[in-house]
């Protein structure tokens, strides 16, 4: 087979020499840790801080993982092969396969027999249903508009968000970036998987829109690309079908970036990381040495390794 000829920008990014992070001296923070501290900072500062490493491994992220994996896969042999091949990818046992693979690194116990049959059950209809519609959730482009180019999968971000903390480096992971190079726009689409998919409320959230926010950011920073040249997206898969508002037809999957994308928004993400960064670090890197505030309540506190730990966080509400 004959290989692709990419274009220079995707060359270019492909080629990219990475910051590297020295881990004798310098920190490297993340989204899911920034997220973490502005839920519950005593959690973030009891797990990153503390060294207080619990696996919070469920069958809801082995499910993501798994079809994540199956996801990008898809793609990759669709934008770097062909559809036609892509479609004869058996995604069922590819699922399967990530899926036990994952569980077996990840999970201390055997999964709770109800819900592994829920996965399951849903896990084939999921699939079915990208099979047949996988044209619009990963438009390739056509002749006369132009056709889109897988950048990378799971292509890496690393910056110093704040030069007055040269040694606290960001290191992030993008799902899928694609390059339409007639427009000479960039695409970054962030894959979420979801029981029931989002609802109205989680659309507007701020913290959840703040992920890929930051990485616009960073991908201008780290490439030198103008910021109206990028766009944002999330890609929901809901194991639950939804019904659209509009066809009344049921979906597991559902795309999402009717959200504001431009400056202000991004200026806000920004302040977000770096309150984050000067509550919890030194200038020269290190953590700082304090006690921080626990932010206890029924919800939060569900998915919390330390709930029920009260020689570590005396406030804790149980299950």
């Amino acid at each position: 087979m004959v290989k692709k000829q990419l274009p220079p920008l995707v060359t270019s990014i492909k080629s990219h020499k990475l910051q590297e992070i020295n881990y004798a001296y310098q920190k490297s923070i993340s989204y899911s840790q920034m997220s973490m501290f502005n839920k519950c900072p005593k959690q973030w500062q009891l797990q990153y801080r503390d060294g207080h490493m619990e696996n919070t491994s469920n069958v809801h992220t082995v499910f993501g993982t798994a079809m994540h994996e199956t996801l990008q896969n898809w793609c990759d042999v669709a934008f770097n092969q062909s559809v036609t091949a892509a479609n004869k990818i058996n995604l069922l046992d590819y699922f399967w396969e990530a899926f036990f693979k994952d569980a077996k690194k990840n999970l201390t116990k055997a999964l709770p027999k109800e819900e592994f049959l829920a996965v399951e059950n849903d896990v084939p209809t999921i699939l079915d249903y990208f099979t047949k519609n996988n044209g619009w959730i990963f438009s390739r482009g056509n002749k006369k508009g132009g056709k889109w180019t897988l950048v990378d999968i799971e292509l890496p971000v690393v910056l110093s968000p704040n030069f007055n903390y040269s040694n606290v480096v960001y290191k992030g992971y993008l799902d899928l970036v694609f390059y339409h190079e007639r427009s000479n726009q960039i695409k970054i689409i962030d894959i979420k998987t979801s029981t029931k998919g989002w609802n109205k409320w989680q659309k507007k959230d701020d913290s959840k829109q703040a992920q890929l926010l930051l990485y616009k950011k960073f991908f201008m920073e780290q490439f030198n690309i103008p910021m109206n040249n990028i766009e944002v997206e999330f890609i929901i898969f809901s194991r639950q079908a939804k019904e659209n508002p509009y066809s009344g037809a049921k979906t597991h999957v559902e795309t999402f970036s009717s959200f504001a994308q431009g400056k202000n928004k991004i200026n806000k993400a920004w302040k977000q990381l770096n309150n984050f960064i000067i509550e919890c670090f030194e200038t020269n890197g290190k953590y700082k040495d304090k006690e921080y505030e626990a932010k206890p309540d029924k919800w939060g506190c569900t998915f919390c390794p330390f709930k029920d730990n009260k020689l570590l966080c005396e406030v804790g509400v149980s299950s």
